[in-house]
């Protein structure tokens, strides 16, 4: 509930996508929607959308190269967006991430 109340404070009264990153962040996601949507003063409306990017090898060790598999087909021009990924290891996929979304 911090962090919902965080982001709330963040996008008061604007419209928030919330982007989470398939399959880890699939009920984070979720759940954090819910806490936003009991926040008095918080965003006008929030949005969710997946997406599924992939930084691993065969091996299931990173490969060191993030590929998007499944983006968002949802316009991103004028939009808040709050990327919601569940594990953060050397922070390759999050900058990618971050990287992608501005230049849409």
């Amino acid at each position: 509930m911090r962090l919902a109340k965080a982001i709330a404070h963040d996008f008061r009264r604007q419209p928030l996508l919330l982007l989470g990153v398939l399959k880890g962040a699939l009920y984070v996601t979720a759940d954090l929607a819910r806490s936003l949507s009991s926040v008095a003063g918080g965003p006008s409306e929030i949005l969710l959308d997946y997406i599924v990017v992939s930084s691993y090898g065969k091996n299931s060790l990173s490969s060191g190269e993030v590929r998007m598999l499944k983006d968002t087909k949802r316009a991103l021009t004028g939009l808040n967006v709050v990327i919601v990924e569940d594990i953060v290891d050397h922070g390759l996929t999050l900058d990618y991430l971050q990287t992608h979304v501005r230049a849409r």
